[in-house]
């Protein structure tokens, strides 16, 4: 019997732009903004962090605004669709990114939700490919998901990556302290960088924020 991943349902992802906000303070009051109004519009939210220290403060975030959420310990299975398949529910689902392994789905057996999901990715890696495997896991749910990845200038990847005359430019653009705002320009930049970083990267060692990996690899 044969199995594919995205065979069938990689048409309903829709990627939106990367979202900047000023500090990362900024960026989770604007998140838990963004939680309420994607719950509003009956979708089942998705909160996505890479590194356990920004883990640890998206659940600070989620407890300081009231927002009630489920942390997933397991990675998320074509069975846990079929038991929720068309269940927004109020809680926010928060997961490490490393346990957002894609689906193998099986086109002889067609599995379709009607869940919508706004999966939220609160900060990138330097290692691109982390990064890849979020949008193929988003890519091969049986839903209609909608990705999207929320930095703050002050994040280390963008301060060691994106150079001040660029973050500078995005003030002078208007941006203000609690503002929310999406660069194409800034996002391909990061995306270069990091594509560069990645081919570099001779071990993506397991670490606790986005300082230490930088730190291991300076370390050699």
């Amino acid at each position: 019997m044969k199995s594919v991943i995205r065979f069938l349902f990689g048409r309903r992802l829709v990627k939106h732009p990367d979202s900047f906000a000023m500090t990362r303070p900024a960026l989770w009051k604007s998140i838990a903004a963004s939680i309420r109004l994607q719950q509003s519009m009956g979708k089942s939210v998705w909160l996505v962090a890479h590194f356990l220290e920004t883990f640890t403060d998206a659940q600070s975030m989620l407890e300081e605004h009231g927002l009630d959420y489920f942390v997933e310990t397991e990675p998320v299975t074509i069975d846990w669709f079929r038991d929720h398949a068309n269940a927004a529910g109020d809680q926010v689902r928060l997961l490490l990114a490393d346990l957002a392994e894609p689906l193998v789905l099986d086109p002889e057996s067609p599995f379709e939700s009607e869940l919508r999901v706004a999966m939220m990715v609160v900060e990138r890696h330097p290692f691109g490919p982390r990064d890849d495997l979020v949008v193929e896991f988003a890519s091969s749910l049986p839903a209609k998901v909608e990705l999207g990845y929320f930095l703050a200038l002050d994040d280390v990847l963008v301060q060691t990556m994106v150079p001040p005359q660029m973050i500078d430019l995005l003030k002078a653009m208007g941006l203000q302290e609690h503002d929310l705002i999406s660069s194409s320009m800034v996002t391909k930049r990061l995306q270069k960088l990091i594509e560069r970083t990645s081919r570099e990267t001779k071990e993506d060692r397991v670490a606790e924020s986005a300082t230490d990996w930088f730190a291991m690899q300076n370390d050699g």
